[in-house]
């Protein structure tokens, strides 16, 4: 008899969210570049609701609309339908068919783990009909795990990329783009902060199972650590009522580069090992039958 699968076994895993105070225009970008249509709204990492594609046409298609003024709060929809990794997948899809859910957001103590939309039950579905639901994916293979960090580095490095622009437009004397660098500056600390949480997540577990002598966990904490330190110091000279806007730019622009280095080292170096390890765990598996 097939097991009963839960929805962990379908869900999005360690899901791209957004800010509670980002703009709608941010939203969008973010929808596009990411190609997803529901994003989990968190304030001060709790969450707080759920904002999707149709959310954002419907505010952007609102009489006086100024994408300068409205928020992701004033689109999104409060108070999700949130489930557990455990509960099972008949039990999820079937709360969600009744109340026209478009999407679950997956808890677990405390923490968004995982969206599960309306296509993943689709799919779901599918796998259901062809007698597959005997083999649930395995949300801790290498394998997904680098598709998964490799996707939020496409998100992370355009921002990135952005703000150096922007830093060395302010830093060569347009002023006003100064207003923009600070928002995307801003932006970047939801942004960036959601990203390390998710390697830490993510990564954390892979160094400790395939590469445990070397003690890469730790070392991935201790670099994040520095990155939100130098982020954090880096805003802060914005509430200086002194602040000079070259010097910001300057700053943000190094850390920018820092990041993008870091960035590609990290895809370069401990992502492809982590999946070098996991190949030649399966080989040594292989030659062990």
């Amino acid at each position: 008899m097939p097991t009963v699968p839960s929805v962990s076994d379908f869900m999005t895993i360690a899901p791209h969210t957004i800010g509670l105070e980002q703009s709608i225009e941010r939203a969008r970008e973010r929808m596009a570049t990411l190609g997803v249509r529901h994003l989990p709204v968190l304030e001060g990492g709790a969450l707080r609701g759920i904002v999707s594609e149709r959310d954002l046409g419907l505010v952007v298609a609102a009489p006086g609309f100024d994408p300068t003024r409205v928020t992701v709060e004033d689109a999104m929809t409060p108070e999700p339908y949130v489930a557990s990794p455990r509960d099972s997948l008949s039990d999820v899809a079937a709360h969600m068919g009744r109340h026209r859910y478009g999407a679950a957001v997956i808890v677990e103590h405390g923490k968004v783990v995982g969206v599960f939309t309306a296509t993943d039950a689709l799919l779901a579905l599918s796998a259901v009909l062809e007698g597959m639901v005997h083999r649930p994916r395995d949300n801790s293979d290498p394998s997904r795990v680098r598709e998964r960090i490799l996707a939020d580095h496409v998100a992370l490095r355009s921002q990135l990329k952005s703000i150096h622009e922007l830093a060395m437009r302010v830093e060569s004397g347009e002023g006003e783009r100064f207003a923009d660098l600070c928002r995307h500056s801003r932006d970047l600390r939801t942004v960036l902060l959601a990203h390390l949480e998710l390697e830490e997540r993510l990564l954390a577990p892979l160094f400790e199972r395939h590469d445990a002598t070397y003690n890469e966990g730790a070392t991935l904490h201790r670099e994040h650590q520095n990155q939100r330190e130098e982020l954090t110091a880096a805003l802060a000279t914005l509430d200086d009522g002194a602040r000079d806007p070259a010097l910001f730019a300057k700053r943000m622009r190094i850390l920018a580069d820092l990041l993008l280095e870091d960035m590609e080292r990290e895809e370069q170096d401990i992502i492809r090992r982590i999946a070098h390890g996991s190949h030649m765990k399966r080989a040594n598996e292989g030659e062990s039958r």
